[in-house]
């Protein structure tokens, strides 16, 4: 039952605070000596996508509960990662961070359940800021995709912070392990059972220098095979 709340806890957070945030930011709009409408849409625009987002989440939850099989298709895995990244730095907290992006031509493509990866991909990209955060050098988050043995289709989420403590590294996908001080441990968790609907892997290394690589590998599509 813990394991079920925290599931839902996490999948549900990103995009009801996503949500509650642009309705402030419309309110503060509509309310300013000058109204800003223009502004306004936008942020009523993102208020629906959030909504979107969140229906998502609960039919994704029940879906993984029930087992049922996920519904896959076709998807550019670059703009699977330029969307959510873009829907991330839309916190003030995390646009400064500098991502950089390493891929193929043309742009390799994945067969997944779209919302479910793009889950994935946030839990990912929010733990390498979060992992640098206070470091010495310039934070970077590089995301690398290159083809695979067998057709698949290999995303690296390279970091330069504090890499993965000695005494967590081999329990780092085990529900309630968690690196951070507030941390649920239940986000690697859900993302290794997604993975492995997908019939795909999923791992974790620290770099030789500084920093740490989380590894994606899923099947590839036959639109980017052939």
């Amino acid at each position: 039952m813990a394991e079920i709340s925290a599931s839902i806890a996490h999948e549900l957070n990103q995009p009801l605070s996503s949500l509650l945030s642009n309705a402030q930011a419309c309110f503060r709009w509509l309310n300013a000596t000058t109204p800003n409408i223009e502004n306004a849409i936008t942020s009523i625009e993102r208020v629906v996508r959030d909504g979107r987002a969140t229906d998502a989440a609960i039919r994704n939850i029940r879906s993984l509960f029930k087992q049922q099989p996920t519904d896959k298709a076709s998807f550019n895995m670059v703009e699977l990662l330029r969307e959510v990244v873009g829907l991330l730095k839309e916190d003030a907290s995390r646009r400064s961070t500098p991502i950089e992006y390493e891929f193929e031509f043309p742009v390799l493509e994945v067969l997944v359940d779209r919302y479910q990866i793009q889950q994935i991909i946030i839990n990912l990209v929010t733990n390498a800021i979060d992992a640098m955060q206070d470091i010495d050098q310039q934070p970077l988050l590089r995301i690398r995709i290159q083809s695979a043995e067998g057709g698949r289709v290999l995303t690296e989420f390279i970091d330069n912070g504090r890499g993965l403590r000695d005494d967590v590294a081999d329990k780092i996908f085990d529900a309630f392990v968690s690196t951070k001080e507030n941390g649920m441990g239940i986000g690697l968790a859900i993302s290794r059972s997604i993975v492995e609907a997908h019939d795909g892997e999923f791992w974790a290394t620290n770099n030789p220098g500084i920093g740490a690589t989380f590894s994606l590998l899923l099947k590839g599509s036959s639109a980017s095979q052939g």
